[in-house]
């Protein structure tokens, strides 16, 4: 070992030049033997749990991003903030028999903020906003269906098929039948409901608004949108129908956006708040108990990357320290050749940086195919009615290339101090250790 080492020491000194200072770094590791699988094995493992848990963070705000925006649109727009009576206000007893009598009660249509000329409204907010891809009219409230004895509570929207679709996908969720087919005086419900009610495909179901106006319709379609709630309680027919049994006129209810980036929704808000007279909501601002939750769920992710790196950090730095206790004679040699402390600097650095390449190349190897078969085992969890994956791997470009930079930086940050070391170790002391 001394006599290679001297050859490359006057190597160094002769030359001057960096590919010697890295045949000694790689000499140095790879007489390490075990203390260098130790060091490079801690390396992978940082860097592929820093893969792992970015994948499954990723796929869970991924995951629940979508349930929240793949049921409703990115920004809805109303005439002002109020909502219609709900039906807990309204007398059971009075709906069942068919009639209802408001006394000292306001009727509920009086109390629904409508939105008139809408075709107006939509082409000026094409003009507002350039990210803003689709838009959709809704005429809704709540009402009762029934079907024979079984009478529930439902929150029903009326709208036009093929424009509500570009919106929310609707169709993507009707298990059997059809959406975009439907028309006048037909529905499609909810999988829960239709369970409740008892109805299948092409049944007739009795629709009775909080006004006592009725309606029959035939089902047409039964949808599952992964949300129990949904699933149980809401059902959609065609603005026409929906107009008329809440005595809307040619009015809607609301005006429904969906965005090319859903992460602007705030922004594009806030310019139609501006720039119309109408009340927009974004689903971020209706949702932002939820943001706030994920914004926190990612901050706990980045410490717990991070801090598995530094201990990686840490185990590559004890170790080269002793590395350069066990290296004393190199070191010597090297410097009684002509050896700069910046050389010697730089090839403890140059160790570290290997150590940190290696582990960044095989650590992501690692990491990715742990993430891949993660996904490939996840199974789906209902809870609270909804569908949820066990293992909601997303796989994020940025996350990899940071995963990979972090470790070789780790490597050289590990790296500083041992050098520093080596390179202020005194000549005379290391070649007494020479025997």
């Amino acid at each position: 070992m001394s006599s290679s080492l001297t050859r490359d020491a006057s190597r160094v000194t002769r030359h001057a030049i960096m590919p010697y200072e890295i045949l000694i770094a790689i000499r140095h590791l790879r007489s390490g033997g075990l203390q260098t699988i130790l060091i490079i094995g801690g390396a992978t493992i940082g860097v592929a749990m820093f893969i792992v848990i970015s994948a499954l963070l990723n796929g869970s705000k991924a995951e629940i991003i979508k349930k929240v925006t793949g049921t409703g649109a990115h920004i809805i727009i109303k005439e002002e903030d109020r909502e219609p009576k709900t039906l807990e206000e309204i007398n059971l007893n009075k709906i069942k028999s068919g009639t209802l009598l408001f006394t000292d009660q306001e009727k509920v249509s009086q109390r629904k903020a409508k939105i008139s000329s809408w075709p107006l409204l939509k082409e000026q907010l094409f003009k507002i906003d350039k990210n803003i891809d689709f838009l959709s009219p809704k005429a809704s409230g709540q009402c009762f269906i029934s079907r024979g004895e079984k009478t529930m509570s439902i929150l029903l929207d009326g709208v036009i098929p093929d424009m509500a679709d570009k919106v929310v996908n609707i169709s993507s969720k009707v298990k059997e039948g059809s959406f975009l087919s439907l028309g006048n005086d037909q529905i499609v419900i909810g999988k829960k409901l239709a369970k409740d009610l008892g109805v299948t495909l092409k049944d007739r179901v009795r629709i009775l608004s909080p006004e006592g106006i009725g309606r029959t319709c035939q089902v047409s379609g039964i949808f599952s949108m992964g949300a129990g709630s949904m699933d149980e309680g809401y059902a959609i027919t065609t603005l026409d129908s929906a107009q008329q049994i809440f005595k809307l006129d040619n009015d809607i209810i609301s005006l429904e956006i969906h965005l090319k980036d859903i992460y602007s929704a705030d922004e594009v808000a806030k310019k139609i708040k501006a720039q119309t007279e109408y009340k927009a909501e974004s689903w971020m601002s209706t949702n932002s108990g939820l943001m706030q939750a994920i914004k926190a769920q990612d901050n706990t992710g980045y410490l717990i990357k991070y801090f598995s790196m530094v201990i990686v950090a840490l185990a590559i730095a004890s170790v080269l320290v002793v590395s350069v206790i066990e290296k004393s004679k190199d070191i010597g040699i090297l410097k009684a050749m002509g050896a700069t402390n910046r050389s010697i600097v730089r090839i403890f650095l140059i160790e570290g940086l290997i150590v940190g390449l290696i582990g960044a190349i095989v650590g992501t190897s690692i990491g990715l195919c742990m993430a891949y078969g993660l996904k490939q085992c996840s199974t789906e969890i209902e809870f609270e009615g909804s569908t949820y994956s066990s293992y909601p791997m997303e796989f994020s470009f940025y996350d990899i290339i940071t995963a990979m930079v972090t470790s070789i930086m780790t490597g050289l940050l590990g790296a500083i101090f041992p050098a520093r070391r080596a390179s202020k170790m005194d000549v005379v002391v290391c070649l007494k250790l020479i025997g």
